[in-house]
């Protein structure tokens, strides 16, 4: 929650024979009306950040095995 959107979201990890697959599922809402229209490109660019901030993690562990 911040002083525009409020919510929750969870993310389930599996495992497949590709590798691993995340599902998200977002339920947030605006607090102020003008905010809407953006509330999807915001999620998207968080949810890409995530992924990116994972995908380093992954990395630098399997650098230092």
């Amino acid at each position: 929650e911040n002083i525009n959107i409020k919510g929750h979201w969870v993310g389930l990890f599996h495992l497949t024979t590709q590798g691993v697959e995340l599902d998200m599922v977002e339920d947030v809402e605006a607090k102020k009306t003008y905010i809407k229209p953006f509330i999807q490109s915001s999620l998207k660019k968080k949810r890409e950040h995530y992924l990116e901030d994972i995908r380093r993690a992954v990395v630098s562990q399997m650098k230092e095995k």
